[in-house]
Order: structure tokens, then sequence, then C-alpha cells
């Protein structure tokens, strides 16, 4: 069928008018005066009689050509009482397979006539000439592979397709880059997909049907991911799917385990009421209430990196020349390798990272093709401070000094008044540094320091004195810190608190502090929950890697198990009564799953007010001073000298030496212990609690 745009075929070959363009091709096969059809709307086709187009503005005319066979990977269309000359060799054929065979390997052929019972040659003529009995294998192009799988990127889920085009231009940018133009399609309305057109120049479309194209490849963009069972799966809300089952199920999460395990199942409904049933077709009907999740793809997460796996394709091209035993080990090769886009399981125990991106179809091979970054991040506790979790990230300016432990790394950091974080480079290394500034860098892990932890409404809040936050998320003013922490955590705007004055108090939408005197802010962390002391981050819809095989049936039982193991990193709640430790530390996608992320074990603070030296002192513990100078060996000496320096607000104590101190902010410190200087007083001294 030769299709041509804003074109239509004159005259009525029959009075039906069909509703999809596959049904007015069939009958137009099976109607001897139908040349072609007409596509005048997208649920408007008609038969046609006339072979020749017409100018039509939103119309497509498909012209009906020959019948034709697919046989030794060409195409092939048949001509009676015709013959072709010239002959690409010698041999005489006794039969038509044999000389499609010979024809199909050289460009000398161009076509198979058949001249008599048992005679078959190969001809290198393109014209035919009347003959009457011979009949003439015309051979036309060979078999087009056809390359289409789902994937995940930026959020969405995406049909790539190839060799095709999407037609339409969403803008009139060209993208150097895959991961900008899909990246840039997810914020585009009028977007519906990409067509990479060389390796540098990505194109948005508006189209979204595949137009055949001899190389260029198309990224049809589905609905937001979600991932889940091992599975990529697309939403759409206010659709139902075809083919719904009767099994009601309570929680996503136990949805797609089904759906997963059922080899007829494409996808899982919630409905109106809630519950999840899964469903065997992919068609798609509005249905009010009820939102769809298609299966787009198989998705592994390993090195950072999100892979979508497919069989019966392999990768071309070698990134490097070892060969893997293990999936898991040519991943981690792959991820490491800028150069590498995917592994090829070639054979059992046989791994291959590849320089290809693009799949083609290979019978027992199967791919993990390389997808983007995973960022996740988090908020934890530990040591009394907030500290932010981020994942692929580096940091790397002013070095500082390296700690074997993440436990020693958070001692060293916070004890350390120049340390604005840490990253985990390896399990036994993590490296201080001055400067927070992040660099995107596969396999490593970073620790930036925030402000002082409190807890408020079962979120974990990161307290800054003298600074304050941007952007308001309403236009209340609360009389208390804990009115605005309620109507922050109710609010989806709102990241923070800000004090603005006595009484006033304001729910802000930046995440960005900046320093203003007389004001206090908190940062809005992610949801918290103490057990046995210990602080626990949660986050929904997430799962921890190099998880355990033991199951636990409480979430009581797996904290408590997780807290007495070292080396675990977290629980992860997999379905009702399924509990796993994990000692991983990468966090990815998992529809209805839970991370309960382990923080710090929960510092006893001690605060009072004493005398000494006619001067009333703010005892905190454990908590520093910045600002530390001139050390004493004894407390008393130390306040002393502290009272008779104008610059000297108060004293801190690290490393068995009290330290006159210029701060005025007691901050986290583990084993320190700070008094900082108030007012004079006349009350006689009190016992110097506690002498050190």
């Amino acid at each position: 069928w030769a299709k041509s745009r804003r074109k239509k075929l004159s005259g009525a070959a029959s009075s039906t008018t069909h509703k999809t363009l596959s049904a007015a091709m069939k009958a137009c096969v099976s109607n001897t005066a139908c040349n072609g059809v007409t596509q005048e709307s997208t649920t408007s086709f008609k038969e046609n009689t006339g072979t020749t187009t017409s100018t039509a503005s939103g119309k497509y005319a498909y012209i009906k050509g020959d019948a034709y066979v697919l046989d030794k990977a060409y195409y092939w269309t048949t001509m009676d009482g015709v013959t072709l000359s010239g002959y690409s060799d010698d041999t005489t054929y006794t039969t038509l397979s044999a000389a499609k065979t010979a024809c199909a390997k050289t460009t000398k052929c161009n076509g198979v006539t058949y001249e008599k019972a048992k005679t078959f040659r190969c001809n290198s003529g393109d014209k035919p000439e009347y003959s009457s009995g011979m009949k003439v294998y015309w051979k036309g192009g060979n078999n087009v592979k056809v390359t289409s799988y789902g994937a995940t990127s930026q959020g969405y889920t995406w049909t790539v397709k190839k060799p095709f085009y999407l037609s339409g231009s969403a803008d009139s940018t060209t993208y150097k880059t895959k991961a900008t133009a899909l990246k840039a399609c997810t914020t585009n309305s009028k977007c519906l997909g990409v067509t990479k057109e060389s390796s540098t120049s990505y194109k948005l479309n508006t189209g979204s049907t595949a137009e055949a194209h001899k190389t260029y490849t198309i990224y049809v963009k589905g609905g937001k991911s979600v991932v889940s069972s091992g599975k990529s799966w697309s939403t759409s809300s206010g659709y139902t799917l075809g083919g719904t089952g009767a099994t009601e199920y309570s929680s996503a999460s136990s949805a797609f385990t089904a759906c997963t395990a059922a080899t007829t199942c494409n996808g899982v409904v919630k409905k109106s009421s809630g519950k999840y049933v899964i469903a065997t077709k992919t068609t798609k009907t509005k249905s009010t209430g009820s939102t769809s999740y298609t299966v787009s793809s198989s998705i592994t997460v390993a090195g950072d990196y999100s892979w979508t796996s497919k069989s019966d394709y392999s990768l071309s091209g070698y990134a490097s020349t070892k060969t893997h035993t293990t999936a898991a080990a040519a991943l981690t090769a792959c991820a490491a390798n800028s150069k590498c886009n995917g592994v090829t399981k070639e054979a059992t125990k046989k791994y291959r990272t590849n320089t290809g991106s693009e799949p083609s179809s290979k019978s027992g091979y199967s791919v993990y093709i390389k997808g983007g970054l995973k960022i996740s991040k988090r908020s934890i506790y530990n040591t009394n401070y907030v500290w932010y979790v981020k994942a692929p990230y580096a940091l790397s300016k002013g070095k500082l000094s390296t700690s074997k432990t993440e436990a020693a790394a958070y001692e060293a950091c916070i004890n350390n008044v120049k340390c604005l974080g840490f990253t985990r480079t390896s399990s036994t290394s993590y490296i201080l540094y001055s400067d927070s500034t992040l660099t995107k860098t596969q396999g490593k892990i970073s620790y930036i320091k925030g402000g002082t932890f409190i807890t408020s409404n079962g979120y974990m809040w990161d307290y800054r004195s003298g600074k304050t936050l941007s952007g308001y998320a309403d236009t209340t003013k609360y009389d208390t810190a804990a009115k605005a922490m309620s109507a922050c955590v109710s609010s989806s705007t709102c990241n923070g608190v800000t004090k603005e004055g006595t009484g006033n108090f304001r729910i802000n939408t930046g995440t960005t502090v900046t320093t203003k005197s007389g004001r206090t802010c908190w940062l809005k962390g992610n949801e918290v929950e103490k057990y046995s002391s210990y602080y626990f981050t949660k986050k929904s819809d997430y799962t921890l890697n190099d998880l355990g095989t033991k199951k636990y049936t409480t979430v009581a039982t797996a904290k408590t198990a997780c807290i007495a193991a070292s080396t675990c990193t977290g629980v992860v709640y997999v379905a009702s009564k399924e509990f796993y430790l994990s000692t991983g530390h990468t966090m990815s996608d998992s529809s209805g799953y839970i991370v309960y992320f382990k923080g710090g074990k929960e510092v006893a603070q001690q605060s009072l007010t004493l005398t000494s030296n006619s001067y009333t002192w703010k005892y905190e513990s454990p908590k520093k001073l910045s600002g530390a100078y001139s050390g004493k060996d004894t407390l008393a000496a130390a306040l002393t000298a502290c009272v008779s320096d104008s610059k000297c607000k108060g004293v801190t104590y690290a490393s068995k030496k009290y330290y006159l101190a210029t701060g005025t902010t007691a901050n986290p410190g583990t084993g320190q212990h700070c008094w900082i200087k108030k007012e004079k007083s006349t009350d006689c001294d009190s016992a110097l609690i506690p002498l050190l």
C-alpha cells in the first residue's frame, strides 16, 4: 500500500464507512473494484475505485499495490504471462524455492521466471515481456527487521521502534542527546514522541503513529511509569483495561506480583473502589475513578542505572574483551564503562558488554539495555544532625580526611567545623570534604550535613538559626511553630517553615536556606519513625538492593533484627506480613513497597543553667561551639579566661581540652560539651556540672 499524506482517492468502491484502517484495507483486498482507501478522519475510512490522488488537507490516501509473499528474506510479487530477459547465472533450477534462494544471494538478480515444468531461471532484466504460459516472480526489497520494545526514562514509559519516524514538530529544537530530547518531551504537552535521525539529532514530534523510514528510530511517549515486580508499568488515569479478572487485590504490589506471575496478564486496573484487578488486554476505555497500569518492559536496577531487559535480542560491538559469568558482574562492569550501552547474554554463564544501544533480533540471546542513572535522595538522622543522602553523587572539592566506616565518617564530620559532608567511595572508604558541591558520579553516595534534627508530625525537620526560606505555600500567619509544621505536612507544596517574628510563622515552598538575621527556619525532611532509640526514615514506593532471604512478619521484629546487624541498612516492606532486611545502598522505584532506612541511635541530650565567675552559663551536651581557640586543661581555667576575654562567647570541650569559643549557637557534637556565656549574675557559683 502506498501512503500519501494530505491526499485522497476518488470514486466509491463501496457504500460502507469503516472505523479502522485495517478493516477498510481488508475489505478493499476482497473487492475487485477497489483500488485504494481514503482516511477521512481518525474513525472514517472509505474504499475507492480511483488510482490517482488529489490534494485534500487532513486526509490520507492508501493506494493498493500487488499481492506479495515474504520468502528468503525478500518480498516477491507475481505476474502471469510474462518473462524477464537476461540470466544472472547459468543454472536451471527445478524448484521455485531453489531459484529464489539463489536470486536472493546476488544483487544481479531481479527476479525468477517460471519457463515450464521444473524449469526456473534467475533473471538480470527488470522489464517484463509477454510470453504465454510463463510467470515472473519479481524480487522486491529485503525484509526490514523491525525492532520494538518498551523502555523507561525520565519518569515515563516509551515504546521504541526502528526503522520508523514520527510526523509533526512539537518545537523547533534539534536535541543532541536522547536524554535531553526525552526530558524535553515530558514537559511539552504537544509532544507525543521523539524521532532519532542520527546519533546527535533528535526531534520532538506531535504525531504518535509510526511511519516507515529506512534508518530512523522513534520513541513514542506512554504514561508516567510505575516500577514494581521487576516491570515498568505505564499509567493512565481515568481509564480501565479489557479482560479484567474477578479476583480483587487490596494493594498495588500484590496485584503487580499476580500479573507478573500470570502469562496472559498485560496490565492492572485500580478500580474506583480502591481495589485492584489484573487484565489480559491492553485496550483502554474511559472509566471515571479508575487507573490503568499497562506492562511496558522488564526493568532491572544495578550499578546506579536502570536496565531494560528483552529476550531474543542482541546488541552489537564489544565494550571490552572480557566475558562475564553472571549478569550482575556484566552490569556492574557496563555501569562503570562510559562506552558501554548494554549487556548481551550469549549463552549460559556468558555475558558480554556492548557499545551498541539498539538491539536486533537474535534467537536465544537476551539483552540489558542501559538506561539513565537512577537518582535517589533521602534525609536521615545521625548524631543529632539531619543528613541528606544523595546517589549517585560525589563530593570532590576541599578534601579533609578519610574514614574507614560510615559511623566514623559521621563522627569525624560533625567534629570538624570545616566539614560539610562526605562521600562513600567504597565499603571501607568515606572521604570528608569542606565543599558541598555535588557531581553526578556512578557508584558514589554522598552525605551532606544539614542542621539540628527535630521531629514533629511524623517528619524530621532541619533546624537552622539565622536562616530563612523563600516562597509562601499559603497566606496564613501561624502563631506557633507546631501549627505551622502541621499545616506544612498537610500541604503538597510546602517544604519548610520560617519564623519571621514573634507569633509569626509562615510555611514555605522554597528548599534553599539563605541568611537573614532574626529569623529561624525548619526544612521538612522525610517521614521518620523512632524505634528502640533508633530513627528510621520512611519512604513509600521504593525498595533497596541486596535484600536478605529471611522473612519477618512484622515491621517491629524486622527493625529489631536490623538494629542488631551492623551491616543492615534498612528494612523493606514487600507485602502484608512480609518484611526483609537489606545490606544494600541502592534505592529504586517499586510501587507498593516501603523502605525504612536505618538512621543513627538517638543521642541523649542534656541542658541546664549554672553560674560561675559572676556569669550565668548555658550548658549543652553533646554540643559544641564554633570558633574555638586557646585551649585550657581545666574547665575552671577556661571559664575564668572567657570572662576576661570580650570576644569569648563560651567554652567548648573537645579532645580533652577546654577551648574558648566565639560562637554562640550550640551544634551537635559527638562526645563534646559546651558552656555558653550569658548575662552577669550576683548568685553564688553553682557546682560546675559536669567537671570533666
